[in-house]
């Protein structure tokens, strides 16, 4: 139902302001604005955008409540009210090296997110993609989003990582080792090392056992990321 203000009860004067508010329920099964689907190789982006939602104010010159079609009869202003489910998108992939081991294998040394088949002495490159998806600024009067504060966490035993971990068949020695000077970003950050297991603030080193070697790396960004930007977060591992 249209939101009336009649110039009767509430005239507004030129220069003058009537303030409403709107609200979006957005459907039950809503995806994330930063969801993607995979396609093959690359990814393929199925969202990437927030969901506009238009909103029009027009003064109802013959009082019939509805959007006439000539807008010389009926002055009216379209704002969109475009709701994000999420703006900031990371995609991991990773790729093969060769390394000091043996050649890689098909595809392997390609990004992408499907599995890939390291033998020993393979250097295992990790990238994280992430980029603001958000609008870039347009027009007079619109508020763009800045993500600010990002830190990227990539933990070697957490969740579904575990390069750092010694994992069975156990021999003593951790799966992979870190590539010294391999951890990079694209912009401006910081990138602090973690090293043995729980982790605790190390330095960037490369051994055969977690207390010796990288178990956590993480990425604090430098400033925002502004909307329609992407950058790249990169470490290796080299396959023992």
């Amino acid at each position: 139902n249209p939101v009336s203000i009649p110039a009767a009860a509430v005239p507004i004067n030129s220069g003058a302001n009537a303030n409403y508010g709107v609200s979006v329920d957005l459907p039950p099964g809503t995806p994330l604005s930063t969801d993607t689907t995979a396609q093959g190789t690359p990814v393929t982006t199925t969202i990437q955008r927030g969901f506009p939602v238009p909103i029009t104010a027009f003064l109802d010159v013959n009082n019939n409540g509805a959007i006439d079609p000539d807008p010389l009869e009926e002055p009216r202003n379209i704002t969109i009210d475009r709701v994000y489910t999420g703006f900031l998108q990371l995609l991991k992939e990773s790729r093969i090296l060769q390394g000091t081991g043996a050649a890689v294998q098909g595809t392997d040394g390609t990004f992408s997110i499907g599995p890939k088949r390291p033998a020993p002495g393979n250097i295992i490159e990790y990238r994280i993609t992430y980029k603001n998806i958000s609008e870039s600024i347009s027009g007079t009067g619109n508020v763009i989003l800045n993500a600010d504060n990002v830190v990227i966490t990539e933990d070697g035993t957490a969740g579904t990582n575990n390069w750092a971990i010694d994992n069975p068949p156990t021999n003593g020695v951790i799966d992979t080792s870190n590539v010294v000077g391999s951890a990079k970003d694209s912009g401006a950050s910081t990138i602090t090392f973690f090293n043995g297991i729980p982790a605790v603030l190390g330095s960037d080193i490369t051994g055969l056992t977690a207390a010796t070697d990288v178990t956590k790396y993480v990425n604090t960004v430098t400033g925002v990321v502004p909307p329609q930007t992407t950058r790249t977060f990169t470490f290796q591992r080299k396959l023992n």
